[in-house]
């Protein structure tokens, strides 16, 4: 009798212990549906994330790595707003070329507070002509540059007196916080 009780003891604790791990790749609270991380991750376009939260503004990460910068722009008309003050953009036509120029949404968040917080000479576009090697809408001379460079390496030139890891930092920590702020408007 105890031999059996031992037995069906050791075989529910296996049980239970393998559970864990499938239960771990159920329901999720963060993915609409239900279903896991990895099950919706992949859209039909191949982008990462899903289409109601790249351009819903349901998560500030997702609205970040976008790579889709109109329905991100189109769905937060405060967050349009605020990129047509910083970036000195008049429409918001302009805006999204602009931002489609950028490897994702979060780095053109990021330069359009670079060039605000220092008052880059040739401001925003000169920004973007850096990192991205093209022009701005409505910049005053075309783009010459043709070698991408991260949003801290085009700062050193631009404004060789600053840090430019911190100011980097500082303007994605800026750039995470409109996302979010917008996310509900």
């Amino acid at each position: 009798m105890k031999r059996i009780f031992v037995t069906v003891m050791l075989a529910s604790a296996a049980a239970w212990i393998l559970a864990i791990p499938a239960a771990a790749q159920g329901r999720s609270q963060s993915h609409p549906g239900g279903g896991s991380a990895a099950a919706g991750s992949m859209g039909a376009s191949g982008t990462h994330g899903n289409s109601a939260s790249a351009g819903g503004g349901h998560g500030s990460s997702n609205a970040m790595a976008s790579t889709d910068p109109g329905s991100v722009l189109e769905h937060n008309s405060n967050l349009a707003g605020k990129l047509e003050t910083l970036t000195g953009t008049t429409n918001l036509t302009d805006l999204e070329k602009d931002a489609s120029a950028f490897k994702n949404f979060g780095q053109f968040v990021a330069a359009a507070h670079v060039a605000k917080n220092l008052n880059i000479s040739g401001g925003f576009a000169a920004l973007m002509c850096d990192m991205t090697t093209k022009t701005a809408a409505g910049a005053t001379s075309a783009c010459t540059n043709t070698t991408k460079m991260n949003l801290g390496k085009a700062i050193q030139p631009l404004d060789p007196q600053v840090d430019s890891k911190s100011e980097s930092k500082k303007a994605m920590n800026q750039a995470n916080q409109d996302v979010k702020d917008s996310s509900g408007s």
